[in-house]
């Protein structure tokens, strides 16, 4: 497993963009993905230490993700534009959950995540 390595999953493709340039500004390895069912293979091949996981996603959505991968996942931040999915993800098993608009709150979570790691 690659302890620095970010995979973000997210249809919107600006977002997810944006969320990688500025997670490779900070040192980290980050790839991304548009599509809810690729990113379980990509998950189980790669073991990225932290996935960014955007709830609502094309063909399978980011409940659906948390579910299929089991007790076996990395560390997820799952985000929503809604506070009602915000709670449900966070008891379905995310670590963390964030509203998606609130993108510096999602970006220190990161950091602070990979700062406890390595300490």
């Amino acid at each position: 497993m690659n302890h620095q390595n970010i995979l973000i999953i997210d249809d919107d493709e600006i977002c997810c963009l944006l969320m990688k340039e500025r997670f490779e500004l900070l040192g980290f390895t980050v790839a991304y993905l548009l599509n809810g069912r690729k990113s379980l293979q990509l998950i189980r091949e790669t073991k990225p230490a932290l996935v960014v996981l955007d709830i609502h996603l094309p063909e399978m959505d980011g409940f659906e993700i948390i579910r299929e991968l089991g007790e076996d996942r990395p560390y997820i931040i799952a985000v929503s534009s809604s506070l009602t999915f915000i709670n449900s993800i966070k008891r379905m098993g995310a670590n963390e959950a964030y509203i998606k608009a609130d993108f510096e709150e999602i970006i220190q979570a990161v950091s602070q995540y990979f700062s406890k790691q390595s300490a």
